[in-house]
């Protein structure tokens, strides 16, 4: 786990602790994958800043064998995550013909 994990989950942790808690650990759990994929995959994003929509378009892709409802999930999940990282970039609705649905 590298630091942009690190400091996400450092930032996340205020948000789990509120509200419905089964809900908020699965959203904060999807926001960390999220953040690892980023780590993993996309070798030159380093700071905040540095993701866009591209990433989490190639996101998307490399999770194809996701049900829609579930990648529906990881959507929310990841628009929590730029709201609460402040990044300014519209986060795109996944593309649902590359999860079963057309």
């Amino acid at each position: 786990m590298g630091i942009l994990y690190r400091e996400a989950a450092r930032l996340i942790g205020p948000y789990g602790r509120k509200g419905g808690k089964s809900n908020r650990k699965k959203q904060c759990r999807r926001m960390l994958e999220f953040i690892d994929h980023l780590e993993k995959h996309e070798l030159k994003v380093k700071e905040w800043r540095h993701i866009g929509r591209r990433h989490v378009i190639r996101y998307y892709k490399r999770h194809r064998s996701l049900s829609p409802r579930t990648i529906e999930q990881h959507y929310y999940a990841i628009r929590r995550l730029f709201e609460i990282l402040e990044i300014p970039h519209e986060v795109p609705v996944p593309d649902y013909s590359l999860h079963g649905l057309d």
